[in-house]
């Protein structure tokens, strides 16, 4: 399977690069008959790897056991199927009850893209796209399809490839019914999430742990919905272990923090050498002298993510801090009226402000900020703290401004006489003791 010096770098042939973005609206019925389909592909697929007599089939069977390592019961666990070629596709759907016409529009309706890819490659199988994998969700219900190279030649690419219709971005593969209530770990490839499920020895020790997979080295916005609706344990990065699996895990441990998931971090050994999990399970799994790098160790010890990328703070300073970057920050059209207000201050030095000037935009923020904190605690928020003082205080300056500047001083025996002048009111004799006149 090694033709890395056969091969130019390959790159996908133009179709692939147009994409449909109108997806028109399905009925209940039309996601019935993508279910069936589906389920007809998958039982077609993972039976189609099975004819080793098939050239084309024991080219791939010999990467997977071969270059991979996988046993007959590792590939079956997987679920991992074969690919076939056009013709041979729309026979297979015949013999489940589609007639040549249906299937052959339904394989180009979903496939299109992965045929044009393999007939492009020609006689090159190492270039096909032939192992499928299939996607499930969380209900057990084939939602698409995978397909990847049986080769490890990095420049021969796309390495996969999705049926029409399943964006990696927009689920977590493996994210199965099976991940409720555990601790769900984060790897990148398809192969290293389903190798940490079922591959590891003794599988009893990694029960409480459920691999899922981003398809890359960065979480998308969806797939950080799908984990946040999910009910789990901790979530555990686990990314490859080379710079882009670091930057990788930076960039999704702040996406998931932002919602509220704080993500613990698992990291292979450096000693062992291995790029992702798949390689470090692979390579260890007949180890026998003990110094197999025990994963169910390294997850159970994953720290917290603030504290992995900080080893040298202690957990209290991580906490202070962690506190001080999630105070809340003012409303940003609420923080452009306070600094409205003080230019104004500035520019009319010593003049009152006009409060009904920003009367509207105060009522409008104020509207607006509500309806977006209904029934949440608002008494430490500062958008409800400035909104609530805005008048207050503008009266109040406007009142410090417009005050006698000897008020505030004590009341003393100058001012009482200057007052007395300023009326003209005549006090009694005996009231001049006040100020001291004893005269009489």
């Amino acid at each position: 399977t090694n033709a890395n010096n056969v091969h130019k770098e390959q790159k996908a042939p133009e179709i692939l690069k147009k994409v449909i973005t109108d997806k028109p609206i399905r009925t209940q019925e039309d996601i019935a008959e993508e279910q069936k389909f589906f389920k007809a592909c998958h039982q077609i697929f993972t039976d189609y790897l099975q004819e080793q007599d098939n050239e084309q089939v024991a080219f791939s069977l010999r990467y997977l056991k071969e270059d991979r390592g996988y046993d007959d019961k590792q590939i079956t666990s997987f679920k991992l199927g074969f690919f076939p070629d056009e013709d041979k596709f729309i026979l297979l759907l015949t013999n489940v009850g589609y007639s040549k016409e249906v299937g052959k529009q339904l394989i180009e309706q979903y496939f299109l893209g992965i045929l044009d890819i393999n007939r492009y490659q020609k006689g090159h199988e190492e270039s096909k796209n032939r192992i499928t994998f299939t996607w499930f969700d969380t209900r057990g219900n084939v939602i698409g399809f995978s397909t990847r190279k049986p080769t490890d030649n990095e420049k021969i690419k796309p390495k996969y490839v999705n049926n029409t219709g399943l964006g990696k971005a927009d689920h977590l593969f493996n994210l199965t019914k099976e991940a409720e209530g555990k601790d769900i770990v984060i790897v990148e490839g398809q192969l290293d999430a389903l190798a940490g499920t079922y591959f590891v020895l003794p599988q009893e020790e990694i029960r409480n742990y459920h691999f899922v997979a981003i398809s890359g080295n960065n979480i998308s916005e969806r797939q950080v919905t799908c984990l946040k609706a999910l009910n789990c344990g901790r979530v555990i990065l686990l990314l490859d272990n080379d710079e882009a699996g670091r930057k990788g895990v930076i960039q999704t441990a702040e996406k998931l923090i932002a919602v509220g998931i704080s993500p613990n971090i698992a990291s292979i050994p450096k000693d062992c050498q291995c790029k992702d999990i798949d390689e470090l399970i692979r390579k260890y799994k007949d180890d026998i002298d003990g110094q197999y790098p025990d994963l169910k160790e390294i997850l159970d010890n994953a720290p917290k993510y603030e504290i992995a990328v900080n080893p040298d703070k202690s957990i209290k300073e991580t906490q202070m801090e962690q506190t001080k970057e999630e105070k809340p920050k003012l409303d940003p059209e609420l923080q452009e009226l306070l600094n409205q207000i003080e230019h104004d201050r500035i520019a009319h030095n010593k003049e009152t402000l006009d409060i009904f000037k920003y009367a509207k935009r105060i009522k409008e923020i104020r509207t607006r900020v509500v309806g977006q904190n209904i029934a949440l605690n608002k008494k430490n928020d500062p958008n409800f703290i400035a909104l609530n003082n805005i008048y207050s205080d503008i009266r109040e300056y406007n009142n410090l401004l417009s005050s006698d500047e000897t008020e505030d001083r004590p009341y003393n025996c100058e001012q009482f006489l200057e007052e007395i002048l300023k009326t003209g009111i005549h006090y009694p004799a005996e009231k001049n003791l006040l100020v001291g006149n004893s005269s009489n």
